[in-house]
């Protein structure tokens, strides 16, 4: 199984710059060592799409988790919506 919130707050200083993963499609992509962007990746009807939800430090770790959150729960809702429009 995959390990979801692997970060702490200490943990993403000390991250060198590259691409992170947190667990479940969420990634810090830091630019410099107190940079970064915060991106979902999920895939949309078959297609892998990068969904921005801010930058880092800006958009704090329990902030970007919540809004990954809400993102997944929007995207399940419209693909829900879609097979009941297909009945």
């Amino acid at each position: 199984m995959t390990k979801v919130n692997k970060f702490s707050n200490a943990d993403l200083k000390a991250k060198p710059v590259g691409k992170h993963c947190d667990g479940s499609g969420l990634w810090l992509f830091k630019r410099s060592a107190t940079r970064g962007s915060w991106v979902l990746k999920v895939s949309i009807n078959g297609k892998r799409r990068e969904l921005g939800l801010g930058g880092y430090p800006a958009i704090s770790l329990s902030q970007a988790r919540k809004n990954a959150n809400k993102m997944r729960q929007q995207i399940r809702h419209v693909k829900f919506q879609r097979k009941l429009a297909a009945l």
